[in-house]
């Protein structure tokens, strides 16, 4: 499985700042993040806005997506949501962390303002399995 991005025709897709994460689990039940059980390290380059494009397909489970660090959640800004912009007024700054259910896709941006390691977790919302992705800002 792998996701296909539609972008217009004013639209780049910058791999070091476009990060499309893939939620789905294997034969075995397990979850699975961009294809593995232990995904490779996600790597941010610090003071840059990045776009993290969530596309979960686990077709068995509602997950909990979420970022952060030793210092608690991060904060990021939805842009869009089951691959439409969202509205100026839904488009917001809140924390990072996200229910999602089977087919779901949801965007956001963030801005890392500061060096070092971070997770991004993601869970299934009942009891079931947890893929942690290891971040570093660089």
């Amino acid at each position: 499985a792998g996701p296909l991005v539609v972008l217009d025709g004013r639209e780049r897709l910058d791999s070091t700042t476009d990060h499309t994460i893939l939620i789905n689990q294997g034969f075995d039940e397990t979850g699975r993040v961009n294809g593995r059980s232990t995904p490779d390290t996600l790597r941010l380059a610090l003071g840059k806005l990045h776009r993290l494009r969530l596309v979960q397909i686990a077709p068995d489970w509602r997950v909990i997506v979420s970022l952060g660090d030793s210092a608690g959640t991060a904060t990021w800004r939805a842009v869009a949501k089951d691959g439409a912009d969202l509205p100026a007024q839904q488009a917001t700054v809140r924390p990072a962390r996200m229910l999602m259910g089977p087919g779901e896709t949801a965007d956001f941006m963030f801005q890392p303002m500061h060096p070092g390691p971070m997770t991004l977790t993601v869970a299934t919302q009942l009891k079931g399995w947890r893929v942690e992705v290891p971040v570093v800002v660089e």
